[in-house]
């Protein structure tokens, strides 16, 4: 048995803020299930499975975190002159085939 109740993963972190303002005491890399330690053990918070990766509704809530914070990311890229250019450099990169 691991830390997590919901998965039974050992990998447990403190929580940050994500993209959408959701922040939880403690978080599941395996699973995404948000938590708080109560008596010696991790406990799901109230809407601690909003980011569960082993369901589907939950699967796509985090596919929509991905492409939320990939267009923010490339957007600040575009945005700043010298990451622009270091961008194009990267683009322009060829590597060989197989």
């Amino acid at each position: 048995m691991g830390l997590c109740p919901n998965c039974h993963g050992g990998l447990v972190f403190k929580g940050d803020v994500h993209w959408d303002g959701i922040q939880f005491p403690y978080e599941c890399a395996v699973c995404g299930a948000g938590l708080e330690y109560q008596d010696g053990k991790f406990v799901l918070v109230e809407n601690g499975l909003c980011r569960d990766r082993n369901k589907n509704e939950c699967r796509a809530y985090h596919l929509r975190e991905i492409m939320e914070t990939k267009i923010d990311f490339f957007g600040h890229m575009e945005s700043d002159p010298e990451l622009r250019e270091k961008l194009k450099e990267y683009r322009s990169i060829q590597f060989p085939g197989i």
